[in-house]
């Protein structure tokens, strides 16, 4: 594929050209993560976390934050690129003068990845520290929330971080073990990586919260990896079909260029369904109920292999405008899992 042409190259590339290439894709890569990283800390403190009620100085404390966030952030790029790089000098040496790494080198080449992660850790704990404290001014209650809210930034920003530079650095890995094997394990195992990849869910529902809500939905639940977003309910509004529509494309864009490291699939269908609070004498919770949901469901299970990611019903154009659905495309009928009647498909224009 172009892209991974693009990212390892050629096998017989110099040692030199590999080292350039990962150095030039890993600038990218990392202010990537960063802003994703920042992207969840601004929907959580937004929309999510709120604030605590005794707390009366909101707009100061913006102002605040807003300008001591530009200041740190100018501050850590600089830092991190210089601190980044220097740790990578070793590998970018001996890659460079086309030689056998020493068992050290070999070992430090490997842990690439690893050393940007913990680059990007320290920058974050020290934001979470420096923004904690700050808020903890005006409230305690306040700066706790900041804290936390700043390491989850911070958590996700590491492990899209090594993602990336893992991928990145592919070419590198496979050049250091062509000299052979370290006599022991240097990256990160099982554990490690689930927690790396919980981090990344959160990326993941940080892009559906901020695009739903952009639209003018609700996401109703999260279930393991996969959200429930309704709009029209409990505030009925004439454009439902629009909105919904029009989120699942941009969602499917920001997914793609947010998280490219995860795979989602987008269903959209749209009718009658019940809405409201179900459940027992002890606990209640709003949900849909309904046929569209169920093909929602059925939908998305099938969007995972499709090109793009992103399936609506056919029957939902005809409830749309004619700009949203303009975008649209209606393509093959098929039996989803569970139902009778086949199901038209429609995909969003140039997938």
């Amino acid at each position: 594929m172009l892209f991974d042409r693009l990212i390892d190259g050629k096998p017989t590339d110099s040692g030199k050209r590999i080292s350039r290439r990962a150095t030039l894709l890993l600038m990218p890569a990392v202010a990537l993560s960063n802003g994703i990283g920042a992207t969840l800390v601004f929907v959580l403190a937004g929309f999510v976390v709120p604030t605590p009620p005794e707390f009366d100085q909101e707009t100061q404390s913006l102002i605040v934050n807003l300008v001591a966030a530009a200041i740190y952030l100018l501050i850590a790029l600089v830092v991190g690129t210089v601190w980044g790089f220097k740790r990578l000098n070793p590998t970018r040496q001996w890659i460079g003068e086309e030689r056998a790494p020493t068992q050290e080198e070999l070992r430090m080449a490997l842990r690439g990845p690893l050393r940007i992660l913990l680059v990007n850790a320290v920058l974050w704990l020290v934001a979470v520290l420096a923004f904690g404290g700050l808020n903890a001014g005006y409230s305690p209650v306040l700066g706790v929330t900041v804290e936390v809210t700043t390491l989850l930034g911070g958590v996700t920003t590491c492990a899209v971080a090594y993602l990336l530079s893992e991928r990145i650095f592919r070419s590198t890995t496979a050049r250091a073990l062509s000299y052979g094997a370290p006599s022991r394990p240097v990256l990160p195992g099982v554990q490690t990586k689930g927690i790396l990849g919980w981090a990344l869910l959160n990326a993941f529902f940080s892009v559906v919260v901020d695009v739903v809500d952009e639209h003018g939905g609700a996401v109703n639940k999260f279930e393991g990896d996969a959200a429930l977003a309704i709009f029209g309910a409990p505030i009925p509004r004439d454009d439902n079909a629009d909105h919904a529509l029009a989120a699942a494309r941009h969602l499917a864009e920001r997914l793609n260029a947010e998280v490219p490291d995860l795979r989602a699939g987008i269903g959209v269908s749209g009718g009658q369904a019940v809405a409201g609070n179900v459940g027992a004498e002890h606990r209640f919770e709003y949900t849909v109920i309904g046929d569209p949901v169920n093909e929602a469901a059925r939908l998305t299970e099938l969007a995972k292999s499709e090109h793009g990611g992103v399936l609506a019903s056919a029957g939902l154009l005809e409830q749309a405008g004619q700009q949203e659905a303009a975008h649209w495309t209606v393509g093959r009928s098929v039996k989803l899992r569970g139902r009778k009647a086949e199901t038209r498909l429609a995909t969003p224009v140039g997938v």
